[in-house]
């Protein structure tokens, strides 16, 4: 089963997020800030992180950084899933090492869903003997 850790402190958002992927067949983990996040990858080892950028305590750019800077966590692709529509903080997400900056206001829960499920399907054909390939984009209309 698929592991998916979603760090978002917003609770409709978390909980429709967690329904959504546990229909899909995926096993969700939830963490409401960067912190608590960076504490459940002690013991939880997921295939995929979608995370959100204003959190309390520790926000997703600061544990991005830290998550890229650990050895053992810095393989996992993180999709930065939030509501700033500035084209700065997504260029500063991605340059971090987010795969996928997707803006949750403009982008309907099943797209997130189908775009997980493209960015597990791309690292999984990806082989270690390949360049990595660039991050990908999603940007307003």
């Amino acid at each position: 089963m698929t592991k998916v850790l979603l760090i978002e402190d917003d609770p409709l958002i978390y909980r429709l997020y967690q329904k959504l992927f546990s229909l899909e067949g995926f096993e969700v983990e939830l963490a409401e800030n960067g912190q608590q996040g960076l504490k459940k990858l002690e013991t939880y080892h997921p295939d995929i992180m979608l995370m959100d950028i204003m959190m309390p305590t520790m926000n997703g750019l600061e544990m991005l950084v830290k998550l890229k800077a650990n050895p053992d966590t810095k393989d996992i692709p993180v999709i930065v899933l939030t509501n700033i529509a500035d084209m700065n903080v997504t260029q500063l997400a991605l340059s971090q090492g987010a795969v996928l900056c997707i803006i949750k206001s403009q982008t309907e829960p099943s797209e997130v869903v189908n775009s997980v499920k493209a960015v597990l399907s791309k690292s999984a054909s990806a082989s270690p003997d390949q360049p990595a390939t660039p991050p990908l984009t999603e940007t307003p209309e």
